[in-house]
């Protein structure tokens, strides 16, 4: 089974270890944050997204993969993907549910067993072969619910860092898939995305930063330790599309 999940699977982007990232206390707080975001499993109107946005070198990285060793340290991590434009392989979107859902299941026989399913008994070969909706249903969805099940008091994290590196031609696309797939994830499962402030990104999650479901950070670079803005999450203001990054308000 897994040696066919290795051929089916594929392509797909394999993740490099975590390493240690020295953070200021600034971007510390941030990662804290990232903590306490996760650990809200309780209720059903808790935010499945959290969504954290900034311009150029303002540490979105940085915290991203911070916050990831930690996750995975704890053992709440499941899957990461981190775009980079340099790397033509890592911003093509037809590989981002394939690799996702290749870490899944090496966290767990009872994804393996699902992912193996939508591979072989409905002779669905191709979906791991192109970005649809049967793709994110059958790669991320439906094992996302699954593992949310395993352990439903804990945390169920996947990573995307660096989303608007994806292909320009996909990233609207993209976006949409996740934010109509985020509405029917558990409470306890949980997608960190860094990105800027690009309106292909932040349109399609806007309903779910509305009702709730979705949390935003704004990072600027022009902060600093001392006069940093109280970032609570909570969702950004419902006329954020009129609104500069550095006028996004916090609450």
């Amino acid at each position: 089974m897994i040696a066919f999940l290795d051929r089916r699977l594929s392509p797909r982007v394999d993740v490099k270890p975590l390493g240690s990232i020295h953070l200021d206390a600034t971007r510390t707080g941030v990662v804290a944050q990232v903590m306490e975001w996760a650990d809200d499993v309780d209720f059903d109107k808790s935010a499945r997204l959290l969504l954290i946005t900034g311009i150029p070198g303002s540490g979105k990285s940085s915290i991203a993969t911070s916050a990831a060793k930690q996750l995975n340290d704890a053992g709440h991590l499941w899957a990461r993907f981190f775009f980079n434009r340099d790397g033509a392989n890592t911003t093509d979107a037809n590989v981002v549910f394939p690799s996702i859902a290749w870490q899944l299941h090496t966290k767990s026989s009872d994804v393996a067993h699902l992912l193996f399913t939508s591979l072989v008994h409905q002779g669905q070969p191709s979906i791991a072969k192109f970005l649809d909706q049967a793709q994110i249903n059958k790669l991320f969805i439906e094992p996302l619910q699954v593992a949310s099940k395993l352990h439903p008091t804990q945390p169920v994290v996947v990573l995307l860092d660096a989303l608007d590196e994806c292909n320009r031609n996909q990233l609207h696309y993209l976006a949409e898939l996740l934010a109509a797939a985020i509405t029917g994830l558990s409470p306890n499962t949980k997608i960190l995305i860094t990105c800027r402030a690009d309106d292909d990104i932040i349109l399609p999650f806007s309903s779910l930063l509305k009702d709730g479901l979705a949390q935003h950070i704004h990072l600027d670079t022009e902060s600093s330790v001392e006069d940093v803005p109280d970032r609570r999450l909570s969702p950004v203001s419902e006329d954020y599309r009129t609104m500069s990054p550095k006028e996004t308000r916090y609450s």
